[in-house]
C-alpha cells in the first residue's frame, strides 16, 4: 500500500503549493505590468527613433549698430564646423556702400567672401553716413564638388550712426631698399600633377559656365580656388572679370570694373606662367 500522507504533510503540502502558485501569479503579474507601461511609453513617445547629429549652420544676431567713431565686431557664429567640406566659407550679400568688412574678399559690388578661419576677426567699418538701415544676408557655404551647397542663412539689419567717422588708418610710406626697388624675378611656375591639373581645370570650366549664365559671384569663386591651386588660366579668367576692356563681353549688367583688382590677377596669372597676361597688364596701362 501506498504511503497516505499525514495531517501535517497535507498541511505542509498545501501551503507550498499556494506559495508557488502566488509567487507565480506575483512574477506573472509583474511581467504583464512591464510590458503595459512598455505599451504605454511608446504609445505617448511613439516608436524609437535614431538620433541625428545636427547639421552645420550659421548664427549671427538679427541687427548690428555700428560705432561711427571705431570699427564694429560683426559676431557670425558657425555650429558644427567639423561636418563641413574643406573649401567652405561665408558669403555676405547686400548693399555694402558706406560699409568696410576688414576680412575676407569683395567678390563684387554686393558680394563678400568670408573664410571660416577668419569670422572671429571680421569687423564693420562706417565709411559714410548711413541714412537708412542696410540689409544683407549671411550665408554659409560649401563647394561640394563642382556644385555650391548653403547650409544656412540669416538676414541681418546694419544700423549706422551719425556721429563723428572714424578716420581711415593711416599708411605710413616707407622707403624701400635699393635692393627692393628693383624688379622682383617671375617665379617658376608651379608643376601640376595630372590630377591636380584636371580638378583645377573643372573648377575653371565650372566657372565659365556659371559666368556665361551672369552668376558672376559663383564664377569668380571657382576661378579663385581654381587660380589657388596653380592654374594659371583661372587667375586669367578672374582677372577679366575686373578688366574694364573685356567686361561688355561678359553677359552681367551694371558690374564695375575695377583696374587694381585686374592688374593683381593678372600679375598672378603672369606669375603661374601665362603669356596672355603680360599683353593684358600692357593694355591695362591705358585706364
Amino acid at each position: 500500500m501506498g504511503h497516505r500522507p499525514s495531517a501535517g504533510e497535507t498541511s505542509a503540502t498545501g501551503a507550498l503549493r499556494w506559495r508557488t502558485i502566488w509567487g507565480g501569479s506575483k512574477l506573472t503579474f509583474r511581467a504583464s505590468l512591464v510590458c503595459a507601461l512598455a505599451v504605454v511609453l511608446v504609445v505617448i513617445t511613439g516608436s524609437p527613433r535614431i538620433t541625428q547629429a545636427a547639421e552645420p549652420a550659421v548664427v549671427v544676431g538679427k541687427r548690428l549698430l555700428l560705432d561711427g567713431t571705431t570699427d564694429t565686431p560683426f559676431p557670425i557664429q558657425v555650429t558644427n564646423p567639423q561636418k563641413l567640406p574643406k573649401n567652405s566659407f561665408i558669403r555676405i550679400r547686400g548693399s555694402f556702400e558706406g560699409l568696410q568688412l576688414s576680412r575676407g574678399h569683395r567678390v563684387s559690388a554686393t558680394t563678400w567672401a568670408i573664410p571660416l578661419n577668419m569670422v572671429s576677426q571680421l569687423t564693420v567699418r562706417q565709411t559714410t553716413v548711413l541714412t537708412k538701415p542696410r540689409s544683407i544676408r549671411v550665408m554659409l557655404v560649401a563647394l561640394d564638388g563642382t556644385e555650391f551647397r548653403t547650409f544656412g542663412m540669416s538676414d541681418v539689419m546694419i544700423y549706422g550712426t551719425a556721429s563723428q567717422l572714424a578716420p581711415p588708418p593711416k599708411q605710413t610710406a616707407q622707403r624701400k631698399p635699393v635692393a627692393e626697388q628693383r624688379a622682383a624675378p617671375v617665379p617658376r611656375p608651379p608643376v601640376l600633377s595630372a590630377a591636380q591639373r584636371a580638378r583645377a581645370e573643372a573648377m575653371l570650366k565650372r566657372g565659365q559656365a556659371l559666368l556665361a549664365n551672369g552668376d558672376i559671384d559663383s564664377a569668380r569663386a571657382f576661378f579663385r580656388l581654381a587660380a589657388k591651386a596653380g592654374l594659371a588660366e583661372a587667375a586669367l579668367a578672374m582677372g577679366s572679370t575686373y578688366d574694364p576692356a573685356r567686361l561688355r563681353d561678359l553677359p552681367v549688367v551694371g558690374l564695375r570694373p575695377d583696374v587694381a583688382e585686374a592688374r593683381r590677377w593678372y600679375a598672378r596669372a603672369r606669375n603661374l606662367g601665362s603669356s596672355i597676361a603680360l599683353t593684358r597688364l600692357r593694355d591695362l596701362g591705358a585706364f
